[in-house]
């Protein structure tokens, strides 16, 4: 994989063409930024600036009406999914200053927004060859809290889903309505001021531990997703916790039995190992062993408070 970092705005022009071209898949472009226009290169100061000038979007803040911000994080996933699966691209920073909206005819569609992490991927994508994270790759409140260890060497799509869960906890748990913050102290405060190994440490308590969630009065219809969101979170993370933990106790008594073995010659004495014990199934790191996968936060974010949101593909 070519890991070169492409400018923004270029990969912007390449995906907005390849929906242009691609029989079916037009209705992407409404969901993706629009460069209006490159001005080059400029020195300021002794640094190199790019000037770009978009079209006009909206923060997801302007919008008051839930069903209306919940349309918008419907459409990201949405974009984010086909961003993936057919131009290759993997955004690597959602946050909610990167989801914004634009109307056409009255309608809210939402745009995931800055292209300045994403990278392409290739189509035969896997967790060798992914993306590494080294450098910046998110927002620190926003990013997936394995993606903030220094073991971890992947950048995959349920990080990003990860993200998103997290633009939705922050916004109907920090805010009392769009635009408008919790009073002190508010949740999740050392997500946005710790250190890296701190904000992975406190969400990794976070995803373990269960809490109960201060889900703000005017979001309430978001709870269905967040609890669902969550527990699916913490079902993957304590099951690859568990079966880690496992492979590690495996190599323990392996190694133990062959040095028990070796001191023993062979006596008729030691004990014989039980093949018959379970198996070391593999676990899917992709998906946390299905737990979240787009085709399951498809399903769950195409209703809200039991009615049908727009699917766009």
């Amino acid at each position: 994989m070519d890991h070169t970092r492409i400018p923004g705005e270029y990969l912007i022009d390449f995906v907005r063409e390849y929906a242009e071209d691609s029989s079916g898949e037009e209705w992407a472009l409404d969901h993706l930024p629009l460069v209006l226009e490159k001005l080059g290169n400029r020195d300021f100061r002794g640094r190199l600036m790019r000037i770009t000038i978009y079209e006009r979007l909206y923060p997801i803040s302007d919008l008051v009406d839930p069903r209306e911000i919940a349309q918008v994080f419907y459409d990201i996933l949405q974009i984010h999914q086909w961003l993936f699966d057919h131009p290759g691209i993997l955004h690597r920073d959602i946050n909610l200053d990167n989801i914004m909206f634009r109307r056409i005819d009255g309608d809210v569609y939402g745009v995931l927004n800055d292209f300045d992490l994403a990278c392409r991927v290739n189509p035969s994508w896997n967790l060798e060859d992914g993306p590494s994270p080294n450098g910046c790759t998110g927002t620190k409140p926003f990013m997936a809290h394995d993606l903030l260890a220094t073991d971890q060497k992947r950048h995959m799509p349920r990080h990003d889903m990860e993200s998103l869960f997290y633009a939705m906890l922050i916004l109907i748990c920090c805010y009392q309505r769009p635009g408008l913050m919790v009073p002190e102290p508010m949740p999740f405060l050392n997500w946005f001021n710790g250190t890296e190994r701190e904000v992975h440490d406190a969400k990794l308590d976070f995803i373990l531990r269960p809490i109960k969630l201060p889900v703000q009065p005017h979001f309430c219809g978001f709870r269905a997703w967040i609890r669902e969101l969550y527990s699916w979170l913490h079902r993957g993370h304590a099951g690859g916790r568990q079966h880690h933990d496992l492979c590690e106790c495996r190599v323990g008594v392996d190694t133990n039995v062959d040095q028990d073995t070796e001191d023993s010659d062979n006596s008729s004495d030691t004990e014989d190992v039980d093949d018959s014990e379970e198996e070391n199934v593999p676990f899917n790191w992709y998906t946390l062993n299905g737990e979240f996968s787009y085709e399951r936060m498809k399903f769950l974010m195409s209703f809200f408070q039991a009615r049908e949101l727009e699917t766009r593909s």
